[in-house]
């Protein structure tokens, strides 16, 4: 069936997504690593959406980059519909044994005066360094901006990269244009149509959360975004959004 294909290809597209999404914004290197097998924390939940692929990582690694998220709970798939469902909390909820999910509390620090799971302080003769959290964010005409650490600024858009050094020497890289495959049509059944819509809003879920939940982000990106794109268009435009979001 043609329908089957291409939501096939989109699953296709979405698990390299989140392959990217553990591997460049440095997700575990090892499954079990900070995670809280057959745990639940309940409550103080600021977002929670379906995840593409049945991985605790990608629900950790989601809260890793997002600024408010203080502890997830990863709930497997059958336990709140077909697919697995992430939840991220703003403050970490006292656990309790349930076999439905795997939790844990985000380890890049002791934020509000909790200790992260399975973590043992360790004594250290360097001084304290920063956070080295880079800042995502979008701009009203769709290009994504990054602000690292050290000063330096990239930018990204459809026509190339743009990286501003701290002195403030500008660099340009440009892309070659290749005109786009025309898309097929929208799917005519509702199962199939809804089933796209989904995964849309997911996309836009992931978005929000690698640019720390900043609104004025995501309003300048569904202006870029525009309300003439059909489906098709908006799961091109936000997937490319999205990897450039996870430009290391």
């Amino acid at each position: 069936m043609k329908y089957t294909h291409i939501i096939r290809i989109l699953e296709i597209g979405l698990c390299i997504g989140a392959f990217f999404i553990l591997v460049i914004v440095g997700g575990p290197k090892s499954f079990g690593q900070g995670m809280e097998l057959d745990t639940d924390r309940l409550g103080s939940d600021f977002r929670d959406f379906d995840l593409p692929l049945a991985l605790p990582e990608l629900c950790q690694t989601i809260c890793a980059t997002d600024s408010n998220c203080k502890a997830w709970t990863y709930v497997k798939p059958s336990y709140q519909g077909q697919r697995a469902r992430c939840w991220l909390k703003n403050s970490v909820p006292n656990p309790s044994r349930n076999t439905c999910c795997i939790s844990g509390v985000k380890t890049t620090g002791t934020e509000g005066g909790q200790t992260p799971t399975n973590i043992e302080p360790q004594e250290t003769t360097s001084p304290p360094q920063s956070s080295g959290i880079s800042q995502r964010s979008i701009l009203p005409d769709g290009t994504v901006e990054i602000r690292y650490p050290d000063g330096t600024i990239k930018r990204l858009s459809t026509g190339g990269i743009t990286i501003i050094s701290p002195n403030g020497q500008t660099k340009k890289y440009y892309y070659y244009q290749v005109q786009p495959d025309t898309p097929p049509s929208l799917p005519s059944d509702a199962q199939t149509f809804t089933w796209l819509e989904a995964h849309n809003e997911n996309l836009l879920v992931i978005i929000r959360s690698l640019v720390s939940n900043d609104q004025t982000a995501i309003d300048n990106y569904l202006q870029y975004e525009g309300t003439s794109s059909n489906l098709y268009e908006k799961i091109n435009k936000r997937t490319q959004t999205i990897d450039y979001l996870l430009s290391p």
